[in-house]
């Protein structure tokens, strides 16, 4: 892989690339997040034809990181853990 700080020959040193901007302190708890109203299973993708992970508990929170057509929430805490059919089964929970 080049390097992306190198400079072509007899061509000016190349500035350095900063690294990318990490999220600002507490930001995180600010993301939506959603509580389990009654067993669900957590599923790898979104669909009922897709394999489950496990089976949530009453009462487990999670943070939502997405949503997709027809229910599913992509669900987990700093990264994706799994998805998770939500009518019936999720409430949102204010940060």
């Amino acid at each position: 892989m080049p390097d992306r700080n190198a400079s072509a020959p007899g061509s000016a040193p190349a500035r350095p690339v900063p690294p990318e901007a990490a999220p600002p302190p507490g930001s995180q708890d600010q993301a939506p997040r959603v509580v389990v109203k009654s067993p669900v299973n957590l599923r790898t993708g979104p669909g009922t034809n897709t394999s489950v992970i496990r089976t949530t508990r009453r009462g487990e929170t999670f943070r939502v990181h997405d949503r997709a057509p027809g229910g599913w929430v992509q669900v987990g805490e700093a990264e994706p853990v799994g998805w998770i059919y939500s009518p019936g089964f999720l409430e949102d929970v204010r940060p």
